[in-house]
């Protein structure tokens, strides 16, 4: 599967493809394979183009991919990329520690959102258990294999179960139960607090900085026309 050249501004692109191996090249000259289970995080700031193909290592291939909004302080900064394989990626027991931290592990690169990402596989039965860190209010899990019981409700493979606005004050455990062997990811984030301003693939939090990223997403895009790279 490939995907065009394309543009984004004023969001963090957060790619975890599994079962395939995604192939990445952009406007600023990163580029590279990321393994199966591998993690690429592009924060896209003032202007970006990028282009991506999967190749698949099975019938059925997955590619989850978060978008993260960036504070009035990173919108319009410079891109920051960086990628992530398979190995790089800190473990504790069952739990590989994506963003943020788990049980004291840090993830292998520091972001400055108040995030966590974490890919958890259980055995059938198996209860993961875990007090969510302090500020992060919002997230969502994800059963890429095998179902989950949250809240005494099922979750189906493939099923987003978003969670309630969480309290940012009161400590709040999450609890999740392997209804089969299961895998998913769970992320919580903290609650945006700015106004959101979007076309297309650029998301800003006001029309000045939207306008500071059309401005260089033109001028990138004129450059890869120069190039051949599109028409």
């Amino acid at each position: 599967m490939t995907i065009g050249w394309h543009p984004h501004s004023g969001v963090a692109t957060i790619t975890m493809p599994y079962n395939a191996a995604l192939n990445h090249a952009d406007s600023q000259g990163n580029h590279g394979t990321i393994k199966s289970r591998g993690l690429q995080w592009m924060a896209s700031g003032s202007g970006i183009w990028h282009k991506e193909n999967y190749l698949a290592q099975q019938d059925h291939i997955g590619i989850l991919q978060l978008w993260l909004l960036l504070p009035p302080d990173e919108e319009t900064a410079a891109v920051r990329y960086f990628n992530l394989q398979p190995d790089d990626i800190p473990q504790v027991d069952n739990v590989r520690v994506l963003l943020g931290e788990y049980q004291g592990v840090k993830a292998a690169q520091s972001v400055s959102h108040n995030v966590s990402y974490l890919h958890i596989n259980l055995t059938a039965g198996q209860t993961f258990n875990w007090q969510v860190p302090p500020g992060q209010t919002r997230g969502f899990a994800y059963p890429i294999s095998g179902s989950l019981s949250i809240n005494q409700q099922s979750v189906m493979p493939e099923q987003l179960a978003i969670f309630k606005e969480l309290s940012p004050t009161t400590a709040t455990t999450f609890s999740a139960t392997a209804e089969s062997d299961c895998e998913f990811v769970l992320a919580l984030v903290e609650s945006w607090q700015h106004d959101v301003v979007s076309q297309y693939g650029q998301i800003h939090t006001n029309e000045a900085a939207l306008k500071v990223g059309s401005k260089r997403i033109q001028a990138l895009g004129n450059e890869l026309v120069q190039q051949g790279a599109i028409s």
